[in-house]
């Protein structure tokens, strides 16, 4: 019998899309993400505002990629205001 201990469900959102932290539970998205995020570079990774978003695509369906993100250096952590209350428009 094996016992798996259960990780941290760690996401994080990223112009309105939620995308997993962890890259062994990537996020599995539509190909369409790449159009909102920006290409990606030769690395496969896309450079946000706050996070590195690493793209792979899916081998057998063309129309899915796997996403996860890294907090990019030097960007400043979010507020606990932020993950508490979301986005406010004033």
């Amino acid at each position: 019998m094996s016992v798996r201990v259960p990780e941290e469900d760690n996401h994080t959102h990223i112009k309105g899309t939620m995308i997993s932290m962890l890259w062994r539970r990537p996020s599995k998205l539509h190909v369409s993400i790449v159009q909102t995020f920006g290409l990606p570079n030769a690395d496969n990774k896309i450079v946000t505002e706050t996070h590195i978003v690493h793209v792979a695509y899916d081998r057998s369906n063309d129309q899915l990629v796997h996403a996860w993100a890294e907090p990019r250096p030097g960007s400043p952590p979010p507020s606990e205001a932020w993950r508490r209350d979301g986005c406010a428009v004033s």
